[in-house]
């Protein structure tokens, strides 16, 4: 099979389980660590749009790093 074959249906449910995975888990830790900094050092709650906005850019960086490192 050449090396630009597309992925078979299998490889890529799993593709998008371990992107997914990777998305949710950078997404939340990048989110949930910038609100335990701002709620220590400020005092007051961490926004739940701006967490959304932090969690959603995180976890797009993340994906797409993922992405380009398994397509090589």
């Amino acid at each position: 099979m050449p090396d630009d074959a597309p992925p078979t249906l299998g490889q890529s449910v799993l593709l998008w389980i371990l992107l997914s995975v990777i998305f949710v888990a950078a997404g939340g830790m990048g989110a949930g660590v910038t609100a335990l900094l701002y709620e220590s050092v400020m005092g007051d709650q961490f926004g739940n749009t701006l967490y959304a906005v932090i969690f959603g850019g995180v976890g797009l960086v993340a994906y797409r790093t993922a992405r380009s490192y398994l397509e090589r």
